[in-house]
């Protein structure tokens, strides 16, 4: 027999596929913008313009990300907070490395 759903846990995934999507709109903006303003399309004038298309995504993005982690309860924000800890040097010494090697 198939339980139904608690509304709280569908109010969750629903926030989360918002997260997701919301991530994914982020990350392609801001790559149609490297794209964009590595090329020689725009004059200078225009490109700060560009540069900036992808923030009003990502604060959208940190907005979402915020509300699905107040509604996390103790134990998964412990969890999350330690996947934070590991993820962010690892992020910060490959952006390094990248940024070393072009």
């Amino acid at each position: 027999m198939i339980r139904e759903q608690e509304p709280e846990t569908q109010v969750r995934r629903r926030r989360e596929r918002w997260l997701l999507i919301l991530g994914v709109g982020w990350l392609f903006d801001y790559g149609l913008a490297l794209a964009i303003i590595g090329s020689d399309l725009l004059s200078v004038g225009l490109r700060p313009i560009v540069a900036l298309l992808p923030v009003p995504m990502f604060g959208v993005f940190l907005a979402v990300l915020v509300a699905v982690l107040r509604r996390l309860d103790e134990l998964e924000r412990r969890i999350h907070l330690s996947a934070l800890a590991v993820a962010v040097p690892v992020g910060g010494a490959e952006a390094t490395l990248a940024i070393g090697v072009a």
